[in-house]
């Protein structure tokens, strides 16, 4: 439906509400509102239902100066009252308007009947479902506001992830059924491709049928005519859905003619997993009603939606008042000129649904490009050109927040005009850290970027505020996003801005991925913005309102601190990212990503850390008052691998926070990633489950062939749509990358066999299960060289000179990406991971048969802390018991402990390596306990009766020659098995921590 024309001036309501049976008014939504017809009538009384269902009726005051009236939605009931607000209304709400030709009959006859032009915004997120009116002299309407499903043009949906094992895919979105869509993250695309363009006007979600905390709750709706290039539509967040099986429609401001729609979702209600039952896409087919003229007889009345004018000049002048208005007059002067502006049909122009066609890309084989063709294909990068007024000065656009249009801009959208000469993409200048921008594959964990004249700091933190934007004029933040707590920020190779938590779970994001983004920008207006190549804004935060005044000056960056500089809201990292010195405004920290804090400073109160002009190292209050000398005299706050150092003009050291005996080993190749931020590369380029591996001297189209793979070019997101097209019910995704003499392979199997692929290949594997570990190997002639794991536990042929050289590089031995890359000697680039790569698609693997017998065991009703006790001796009862009642004494909170024990007679005298296999079956990760506790022959026989502990992390085979052993078991009185499990299972202490030579006796 149409936005309302030009010369249309809205009325803008402030608006109390009261709770019936309360004597208090609390502010409530602004209310705008217009009503009309060619009769030039304003309306005495108005009534709504929304799509949701909740009523609301006004009654206003001739002169439009005041209004009264109720809602009621659902069991809830309000009184409401408004008075005229002379603000203009900000043109955020441009979107709510309705524009139709009209029609009534008499004796089948049909006649024009006008233009109808409705707006009504309450401030809710759901649009009326049908609208009732009436003026003071008795003239009245009544409609109902019709949408048409277009679902029959959807020919096919694809989801970024699904549950195809319990059949709760895409594809049930479309059916007209209570199956579900499912998806194992709580954040996930779903892009649905029509069979012709067609602008939507509405779209509408519904909710599944269970767990309430699955539900989307923050999304972004995009259109593209290619599937290439997007255009942000629509963006939400804090949704919600009141009831199971519920639907709720949202409205296109300015819709457009598309054939791909995708809905990224960034958002639930604190579930890992998302979940929905349908979407749908509806267009305006008009309205269907009577209206009822003074002193006649009702008239069938019915009315056929115009197209929607696009024009942000429109927007802008429906809600910002007439001509009188924008000359200075009040919204009193707005009514007077309302009646008459309604009078005729607009002049105003209407830009066509059509939309100017984007250039097609198609995947190709290998076979049919020649060799220049190899280089990244370009694209002919043609949007359509929002057309309107748009703010151009720069106090307008301080004061003016950007529309949706406007975030997602073209390559055609003008630059904007309080934007500061920005290095982009491709120039000289060489990206630091602490720089005013974060290229593609950069993160942010408790780090800073600030602003190139330094008056702006944007910083992540492990408290909250998460992330945020900060003046560093007057000290307050200008931004905050809605992000929860996270350790990670990091923009992919997808181009998608996400934030991880420390469990690797994705907890925010921009939903940009694959928009184009090349890095992420803060400029000296204040606004954070993603960019793509030809430097238009995808995605931006908004100008904040800022006051005039600040004169630019050095703000310290990378890794120094120099004399009269100082730290507030901001951070310093080492030249390699591995350390960083981090300030927030209260708490002083230097971390080695990795490890805990080594060095921590918390005053109490907000304070700056200062390197004062005498060369001392102070932590001062606001005031200037010192809280904290640390040290001094000295030139420079250097921060290294591993510490901070103070060194006085000779380079000499003065103060360190760490000493260097103590630090992680040098690099060879500092610009490689941090482990976190790799870790989260491949998560969001190739999902949870996966193989990276490099194979050295060989090439792609080798490596392919051998796979069996039929090599295409694209992006990820290419070969996963070239996937599902040609294996629907799943297939793996295999791309290659060259990389010098040698090759990056990913693939989406974990377990794809890639190890005799060349003589040398080096491999990590990531499980995709809720727990899975990840692990590395390198294989030498097909043969098993080196193998690190976590769970179970294994460090084999760590002393193969390339991995034990890697080994001394890294911070954590567990950093196994990072270990994968130092080992074989290459620096991954997160720029060519997002772009055109070599690749393919391997059929389905057939479903294996299951040979394995079940569990031997059924541990029902342990739980996590609680010693598990496996009687492997069935000789002496009383000596059982004797154990039991042990561990039964009390500890820490004098109260008993409930041991679980597991007596079964099919385990009498099973060694340890059987146990433990037994139990780790029945138990599987992430439910397995830290340790179990076994009663042999031994425990019955020994006085004290001993227990035999036995790790989890142990596998229960030998070890091999070259193998790092480790202890896998020992003695323990039964009364501290409470200790030892309690301690294991929260992660407070290790298992060799408790393994005396003699018998473990408990500590409290």
């Amino acid at each position: 439906m149409g936005s309302v024309s030009d010369e249309v001036s809205a009325f803008a309501f402030r608006m109390w509400r009261r709770a019936r049976g309360s004597t208090r008014w609390e502010p409530a939504a602004r209310l705008l509102v217009w009503v009309g017809d060619d009769d030039r009538a304003v309306p005495a009384r108005l009534s709504w239902v929304t799509r949701d269902g909740a009523r609301s009726a006004l009654g206003f005051t001739p002169d439009m100066a005041s209004c009264y009236g109720h809602r009621q939605d659902g069991g809830e009931v309000q009184e409401l009252r408004g008075e005229l607000d002379d603000r203009p209304a900000p043109a955020t709400f441009a979107a709510r308007g309705y524009e139709f030709d009209t029609e009534t009959t008499d004796l089948d006859n049909a006649d024009a009947a006008g233009r109808l032009r409705i707006l009504i915004d309450d401030g809710s997120a759901a649009e009326p479902g049908s609208v009732e009116w009436s003026s003071g002299s008795g003239h009245a309407c009544s409609i109902v506001l019709l949408s048409r499903d277009v679902g029959d043009l959807v020919s096919g949906v694809r989801a970024s992830a699904e549950h195809r094992d319990a059949d709760e895919v895409a594809a049930n979105l479309l059916r007209d059924s209570t199956d579900k869509w499912f998806a194992g993250q709580r954040r996930a695309t779903l892009e649905f491709q029509l069979s012709e363009p067609i602008a939507v006007d509405h779209y509408m979600l519904t909710s599944a049928n269970d767990a309430p905390d699955r539900d989307p709750s923050a999304w972004t709706l995009r259109g593209s005519a290619d599937g290439r290039r997007w255009r942000i539509l629509d963006t939400r967040s804090g949704q919600s859905f009141p009831e199971r099986h519920h639907s709720r429609t949202y409205r296109i401001a300015e819709p457009w003619s598309c054939t791909h729609y995708r809905l990224d979702i960034t958002g639930n209600h604190g579930s890992p997993h998302l979940q929905l039952e349908t979407v749908r896409f509806l267009v305006d087919d008009g309205f269907v009603g009577f209206r009822h003229p003074t002193g006649h007889i009702p008239a069938p009345y019915r009315g056929t939606a115009r197209a929607r004018a696009s024009s942000a000049a429109s927007a802008a002048t429906l809600l910002g008042g007439s001509a009188a208005a924008k000359s200075g007059g009040t919204a009193a002067s707005t009514l007077n000129n309302a009646t008459a502006a309604l009078a005729g049909d607009a002049t105003g122009s209407t830009l066509s649904r059509a939309a100017t066609p984007f250039a097609t890309r198609v995947l190709q084989p290998l076979s049919q490009r020649s060799e220049q063709e190899h280089t990244p294909m370009q694209v002919q990068e043609s949007l359509p050109t929002t057309h309107g007024s748009a703010p151009s000065t720069p106090a307008q656009l301080h004061s003016a927040p950007a529309t949706p249009a406007q975030l997602d801009s073209s390559p055609s959208t003008p630059a904007r005009a309080d934007a500061a000469p920005e290095i982009r993409p491709g120039e000289s200048s060489q990206w630091q850290q602490g720089d005013s921008w974060l290229p593609l594959g950069g993160g942010l964990s408790m780090q800073s970027l600030t602003s190139p004249s330094g008056r702006f700091t944007a910083l992540h933190s492990p408290y909250e505020p998460s992330f945020a934007v900060r003046d560093n004029h007057t000290r307050d933040r200008v931004w905050i996003s809605d992000s929860p707590s996270s350790s990670l920020l990091c923009l992919g190779p997808d181009g998608d801005l996400v934030a991880w938590d420390h469990h690797g779970n994705h907890v925010w994001s921009t939903g940009t991925a694959w928009l184009g983004v090349q890095r992420l920008e803060l400029r000296d207006s204040g606004e954070l913005a993603l960019i793509d190549a030809d430097g238009a804004v995808v995605w931006s935060s908004g100008i904040p309102d800022v006051p005039a005044g600040y004169a630019p000056r050095p703000a310290p960056r990378g890794s120094t601190l120099r004399r009269g500089e100082s730290l507030y809201g901001q951070s310093l990292t080492s030249d390699d990212g591995s350390t960083v010195l981090f300030h927030d405004g209260r708490v002083a920290r230097i971390i080695v990503h990795g490890r805990t804090s080594h060095w921590d400073e918390f005053p109490g109160t907000e304070n700056v850390l200062i390197l004062d002009d005498d060369g001392f190292l102070y932590l001062r209050d606001l005031n200037g008052t010192v809280l904290h000398q640390i040290s001094g005299p000295g030139t420079e706050l250097v921060v290294e691998r591993g510490a901070a150092e103070l060194r006085d003009d000779t380079g000499n050291l003065v103060w360190t926070s760490c000493p260097r005996s103590q630090r992680p080993g040098p690099v060879r190749a500092p610009g490689l990633a941090q482990e976190a931020a790799l870790t989260a590369w491949f998560s969001a380029l190739i999902g949870d489950g996966h193989c990276i591996a490099v194979a050295r001297d060989t090439a792609p189209q080798e490596i392919l062939g051998q796979l069996g793979v039929t090599p295409v070019t694209g992006t990820w997101t290419d070969l996963q749509r070239h996937r599902d097209a040609t294996y629907p019910d799943g297939g793996t995704i295999v791309a290659a990358l060259a990389v010098d003499s040698h090759v990056l392979l990913l693939a989406d199997d974990p377990d794809l066999p890639v190890t005799a692929l060349a003589p040398w290949v080096a491999t990590v594997r990531q499980q995709d299960e809720d727990c899975g570990f990840a692990a590395f190997s390198v294989h030498q002639d097909g043969e098993l060289v080196t193998e690190l794991r976590e769970f179970p536990h294994r460090r084999k042929g760590i002393r193969t000179p390339e991995v034990a050289t890697a080994l001394t590089e890294l911070v954590h031995d567990l950093d196994l990406r990072t270990l994968l890359f130092r080992t074989a000697g290459i620096v991954p680039d997160a720029a060519e991971l997002g772009g055109e790569l070599l690749g393919g698609v391997l059929s389905p693997k057939p479903e294996p048969e299951s040979t394995s017998a079940a569990p031997l065991l059924v541990i029902d009703g342990w739980e996590s802390m609680t010693p598990l006790v496996i009687r492997t001796d069935f000789t002496d009862d009383d000596a059982w018991n004797r154990v039991i009642e042990q561990m039964r004494s009390p500890w820490m909170d004098n109260d008993p402990v409930d041991p679980h024990p597991i007596t079964d007679p099919r385990l009498a005298g099973a060694p340890a390596e059987q146990v433990l296999h037994e139990v780790c079956e029945a138990l599987p990760q992430p439910a397995t306990p830290g340790a179990i506790f076994i009663a042999d022959e031994v425990t019955m026989r020994e006085p004290g009766h001993p227990l035999l502990a036995v790790t989890t992390e142990w596998d229960g085979r030998p070890f091999e020659d070259d193998d790092e052993e480790f202890i896998t078991q020992f003695r323990l009185f039964p009364d501290a098995a409470i200790e030892i499990s309690t301690n294991l299972d929260l992660a407070n202490m290790d298992f060799e921590d408790f393994a005396d030579e003699g018998v473990y006796e408990r500590m409290t």
